[in-house]
């Protein structure tokens, strides 16, 4: 078993979104394979465990509209980068790209 780290980009979304918030969550997983690690983390059950208070905006009564929860890196346990967002736009995994 691997144990991995993977880095979150959370966004809170209000109707005015002078209230909205971005931070970044790491976390480490373990798991036997990258295929496990996928079926952990695309587990809408896992997702909900997720600490989403820091994207709560203290400063207004009001709730958001939504949070977005997205894993944005992931590396090993020797620290390589295995999946990275290059941008909102652009996402891929490290090992599709190495012939």
């Amino acid at each position: 078993m691997s144990t991995y780290k993977i880095k979150f980009k959370l966004n809170s979304f209000y109707h005015d979104n002078e209230y909205n918030l971005e931070k970044f969550v790491s976390l480490k997983i373990d798991a036997d394979d990258l295929e496990e690690l996928e079926e952990i983390i695309d587990d809408s059950d896992y997702m909900s465990h997720i600490d989403d208070s820091s994207v709560i905006n203290k400063t207004t009564e009001n709730y958001p509209k939504y949070i977005n929860i997205d894993y944005i890196e992931l590396k090993d346990e020797e620290g390589n980068i295995l999946y990275e967002e290059k941008n909102e736009y652009s996402t891929y995994l490290v090992s599709d790209t190495v012939h």
